[in-house]
């Protein structure tokens, strides 16, 4: 008996240890799964980005005085000495999904005079249309790029601001507006969203008629931008966010019983009832016997007392070993002591479980 307390305590250990492992296993088990779970859904965007450029060369009247003899780009502009302005006009729509439709487009113009140093319009020409409408058609591709190139004849347009001076002679500064017009009538495949839209101006292009603004140049208005059409979510495919979820719940409710068990356990064994039993083990070893099965007091009178120094006090009168049996899954303690057709028992119980006499 007296190796059996220190073995039963290190037995208590190596229990409580493999718990607490199997809590952590399990509950990482659960976090894990429920982050896969969060994760199951993802938000899939349909979009379309729209970039357009320009690039042009102003050509000079001849024997301008200038070398070489055309302006580009950023490039200042004196307009009495423009000849023609040759314009390249590009324009790029592109999708996420494949698109199938069509496209119109068309370039356009218009005179403005304006009050000098200022954006006040006097006065606007009508609509010119520069180019005829185009149709694009295009079948399950990612988008569609337009490149349009177009001749100004400078002179033309200074007519438009003459005839307004003639008329009104004020002091003014003059523009030609150029508009690349685009309406797009598409069909996002393998979607019933579209989009289909009215003509919109996709590049602007700002031309000085005027000497007044010597010092300007050619400036534009580009478009850069992406817009999202549609944006939802949907479920990932694979078998790991499939029972991720079922997952996340059996590892949960295996963390939780693992817990509970340790806690019952723990607390059965804690000082109230497991070191009073190693203690009266250990120091009544000589006067105690360890048994396999609970001894019978069928027939016989029982005692029972409540403190096993009662059992003691019995035991120095009728001078008989105290059987001992440890019913381990109840944990309960028997300490039972013989005297022929009596007997006296005491039961240590463990303080969190119910107490029923046996």
């Amino acid at each position: 008996m007296k190796n059996e307390p220190r073995d039963k305590q290190h037995i208590q250990n190596i229990k409580t240890f493999i718990a607490i492992v199997l809590i952590i296993i399990s509950l990482s088990l659960s976090i894990t799964s429920y982050i896969i779970n969060l994760q199951k859904y993802k938000t899939v965007k349909i979009e379309h980005t729209e970039k357009s450029s320009l690039d042009y060369k102003a050509f000079l009247v001849e024997n301008s005085g200038f070398n070489p003899n055309y302006r580009l780009p950023g490039e200042t502009i004196i307009p009495s000495i423009i000849d023609f302005i040759d314009i390249v006009l590009t324009y790029e729509d592109t999708y996420t999904n494949p698109v199938s439709g069509s496209y119109e487009y068309y370039v356009k113009g218009q005179v403005i005079a304006n009050k000098p140093n200022s954006d006040t319009n006097y006065w606007k020409s009508d609509e010119i249309q520069v180019t005829d409408k185009k149709n694009l058609v295009i079948n399950n591709v990612s988008g569609y790029n337009i490149v349009e190139r177009i001749n100004i004849n400078y002179h033309e347009y200074l007519q438009y601001l003459q005839s307004f001076k003639d008329n009104y002679p004020i002091s003014t500064e003059g523009f030609l507006i150029i508009d690349l017009m685009v309406k797009p009538n598409v069909t996002i495949d393998e979607t019933e969203l579209s989009n289909k839209l009215d003509y919109k101006s996709v590049l602007t292009m700002r031309i000085p008629l005027s000497d007044i603004v010597i010092e300007k140049v050619i400036t534009n208005n580009l478009v850069k931008k992406t817009t999202t059409i549609s944006s939802e979510k949907v479920k990932k495919d694979g078998i790991i966010y499939d029972i991720s979820f079922p997952a996340f719940i059996i590892f949960f409710c295996i963390t939780l019983i693992i817990a509970v068990r340790l806690y019952e356990y723990t607390a059965v064994n804690s000082k109230t009832y497991r070191n009073k039993l190693n203690k009266i083990l250990t120091t009544y070893d000589s006067i105690i016997v360890a048994v396999n099965n609970i001894p019978s007091v069928e027939g016989i009178d029982v005692i029972e007392v409540n403190d096993f120094e009662e059992l003691l006090n019995a035991h120095s009168e009728v001078r008989q070993p105290i059987n001992f049996y440890e019913d381990k899954k109840n944990h309960k303690a028997y300490f039972i002591l013989h005297n022929g057709n009596m007997a006296w028992k005491y039961v240590l119980r463990g303080k969190s479980r119910k107490r029923r006499k046996k």
